[in-house]
């Protein structure tokens, strides 16, 4: 573990060489906490083509497989080359855990079948993902104009405006879900 703490330390993630997944033990220390003590990745998801995320969880919808891996992402014929910005969305909102598989939240809110217990249910799932979004706007958030949310990303993240609208963006689509 120390040449992971060490290369973490140096500003760069910390991988696992068996797996190339983050090293969970080196994880704590990328990761924040937020008022109630939840772990907080260090950046809120982007993709350049957030409508990848969307077609994802449709898919998972009609069909959840047992893990989901870029591979899966791949075969699906989503998000070319871009398949782990879609595995991050879904495990930063809590879909997918560390390992591809559905989490127990996950599998609560894919089990319904009318659109509007579905829309609901995953709501809740973005409310607790972007928490300090919704801690900071409240329930304005849902709509807050995309100027808003990439100053918010950007000051949150600390990162360019091109990755600022690029997480607005991927906010959008959860929202609209």
């Amino acid at each position: 573990m120390g040449a992971s703490l060490a290369f973490c330390l140096l500003g760069k993630p910390a991988l696992n060489k068996l797996n190339a997944r983050p090293d969970p033990v080196v994880a704590v220390y990328l990761n924040r906490r937020n008022k109630k003590g939840k772990v907080m990745a260090d950046s809120h998801p982007y993709i350049s083509g957030p409508g990848n995320i969307a077609q994802m969880v449709v898919q998972l919808r009609n069909s959840f497989p047992a893990t989901v891996t870029s591979d899966t992402v791949k075969r699906l014929g989503l998000a070319s080359n871009n398949e782990s910005y879609v595995i991050n969305a879904l495990q930063f909102v809590g879909v997918i855990d560390p390992d591809g598989k559905k989490t127990k939240e996950a599998a609560d809110v894919f089990s319904h079948h009318k659109d509007e217990d579905f829309f609901a249910s995953f709501k809740e799932l973005v409310l607790k993902a972007y928490s300090d979004l919704f801690e900071l706007h409240g329930d304005k958030a849902w709509t807050l104009d995309e100027d808003t949310l990439i100053t918010f990303f950007r000051r949150a993240d600390q990162t360019s405006v091109a990755i600022g609208k690029r997480q607005a963006g991927t906010f959008k689509v959860f929202a609209a879900l």
